[in-house]
Order: structure tokens, then C-alpha cells, then sequence
């Protein structure tokens, strides 16, 4: 018998025709004329070499052979395991396990992952979420062998291989302790000793960028990992932190924020993912339930 001539509907016509011992019952099982019924036998017979059914001695339906016999068991076996296998593509928050990886910066885990999480524990108890820091460099590697599911930040980090949302816009605010009261101008801002966020450790960013297009210096006194780290200091102390306005809103504790005393450019929240898991039923929900938060809001 060579299996590049399976047919998987011969085979599920085989497993009724073996179960039912009856062609005519058969047929109306699988919603076919009893024509159509012979016909599909008369093939099966033909590819494993054996009639398979042959009519009772008492004229009241079809016995099995030896070979169908043997047959029996194993097919119907298989038949499940291939339907098992088809239906765990389909998922259910309410009853399924499964662990997601998403990697993101304390600044949007804050804006977006905290929601999302809030709206998992709620609603799949079995879900679990890995939350990790972004490696940048190797974010498009990294998810296309599934070692990081979605992807949650600054739109401008997102690789072009990889499929993107965007979900915010944003911008930079200036924070201080909460009962520092001098104006924030120009010349309050460069003044002060920043705290710069930087994992790898940078004294300079995008902001001084801007500050020396505009003939402007500040100190970066600093560098902290987080943007909670940032935040912890500048409440107990006479620095400032340039950070993004939605982080700062999430915040447990109070600061005093301002807007810059400069222009400087929005930026976009984005989520990201690799196309081979665009149509997986499990990781749409997540992407639909992280859209849903932000529609409802922080309670979400």
C-alpha cells in the first residue's frame, strides 16, 4: 500500500464503513448517495489489496475480513489524534494554559502591560505572562524562534521583518520633587543635574540631540536602568528627569510634572509580533485583549 495515495476522506469513509458494517447506513452517516458510498469501497478495497467488508451469511449488512479487523482500532486511533491535533489550534482563555513572553521596558509595562495583565488575571486564570527587558538588537531572531511572543515600546525600535500596531502617542515631560516650585523655564532645566535613563549606561540622548541643535547644554549628573529608578530619585532630590508623560500619569507616587521648555518631537507606542504567529487564535486574543485595555481605559 503506499500512503502518497492516502485520501484522508477514503479513510474517514473507512472508519464509518467499519463502524457501521453497512453501506446504505454509512452513506446516510456521511450525507452521500449509496452510489457514492460503493464507489469510495469499491477504491478502498482497491489500494489495500483486501474487500475489506463482504455481505453477511444472514444477508443483514457486511462482515469485516481479518484485514479490516486489524484495521479498525489503529485508524479510528489516528482519525482522533488528527481531529485533537486540528482542534488545538482553537483556543479558550477560560480553560487553556499557556505562557506568553512579552518584552518591554518598565516605561511601557506601565502604560501597557500593566492593564493587559490586569485584564489576564481576570479573565485566564490558566495564562501566564513572562514579562522581560527588550534586547533590541535581537528582538526579530528572538521571537522567529518563539523565545519572545509580543513585542511592547517605542515604535521606532520594531524591526521591518516584523508585523507592528501602533497604540499611543506620547511625549516628554519634565519631573521634579513634588514641592520644588521655580518655574520651569530653559534656564531651570539646564540648570538642574539630570538623571538620564540608560541600561547600557549613555550620557547623552535624543534630548541632548535637541538641546544642541538649540545652541543649549544640560548636566546629565546620572544614569539609572529604569524609568522607575529615574523616578524614585528625582522625588527625593534636586534632579530632574526628562521622562514620558503616560509613565509619569501611572505613577504611584507624586512628582511634579511640567511640560519642556522646548519642542521636541512625540513618539509612538507600538506592539510588535513575527508573522508566524499573525493568525495563531491564542496570540490574536492577546493582541485583541491589550487593544480592548486601552479602549476601556486604566481600570481595564
Amino acid at each position: 500500500m503506499d500512503m502518497k495515495r492516502a485520501d484522508i476522506g477514503l479513510l474517514l469513509s473507512l472508519d464509518v464503513l467499519l463502524d457501521e458494517q453497512h453501506v446504505s447506513r454509512a452513506a446516510n452517516r456521511l450525507n452521500l448517495s449509496q452510489s457514492a458510498m460503493s464507489s469510495q469501497l469499491a477504491r478502498l478495497r482497491e489500494w489495500f489489496g483486501d474487500p475489506l467488508l463482504i455481505p453477511s451469511g444472514n444477508g443483514r449488512g457486511m462482515v469485516l475480513t481479518p484485514r479490516a479487523e486489524a484495521l479498525q482500532a489503529p485508524l479510528r486511533a489516528a482519525l482522533q489524534s488528527l481531529n485533537a491535533a486540528i482542534a488545538a489550534n482553537a483556543f479558550d482563555p477560560q480553560h487553556d494554559a499557556r505562557t506568553f513572553t512579552i518584552a518591554a521596558n518598565d516605561n511601557a509595562f506601565s502604560a501597557l502591560v500593566r492593564p493587559l495583565a490586569q485584564a489576564v488575571l481576570r479573565e485566564a486564570p490558566g495564562i501566564r505572562l513572562r514579562c522581560i527587558a527588550p534586547d533590541y538588537a535581537n528582538m526579530a531572531p528572538r521571537m522567529e524562534r518563539g523565545d519572545v511572543d509580543l513585542y511592547l515600546g517605542a515604535a521606532r525600535m520594531v524591526a521591518p521583518s516584523l508585523k507592528q500596531r501602533l497604540l499611543l502617542r506620547d511625549d516628554f515631560c519634565v519631573a521634579r520633587r513634588h514641592d520644588d516650585l521655580a518655574p520651569m523655564d530653559m534656564a531651570v532645566y539646564t540648570s538642574r543635574p539630570h538623571v538620564l535613563i540608560s541600561p547600557a549606561g549613555q550620557f547623552s540622548s535624543i534630548i541632548d540631540d535637541a538641546l544642541a541643535n538649540l545652541q543649549q547644554q544640560r548636566r546629565v549628573a546620572m544614569t539609572v536602568a529604569t524609568y522607575t529608578q529615574a523616578a524614585s530619585m528625582v522625588a527625593s532630590s534636586d534632579a530632574v528627569a526628562t521622562l514620558p508623560s503616560a509613565f509619569l500619569r501611572s505613577l504611584g507616587f507624586s512628582l511634579r510634572i511640567d511640560p519642556l521648555p522646548f519642542a521636541l518631537d512625540a513618539f509612538d507606542y507600538a506592539m510588535a509580533w513575527h508573522p508566524r504567529v499573525h493568525d495563531d487564535p491564542a496570540h490574536r486574543w492577546l493582541r485583541e485583549r491589550l487593544l480592548a485595555g486601552l479602549h476601556d481605559g486604566p481600570g481595564a
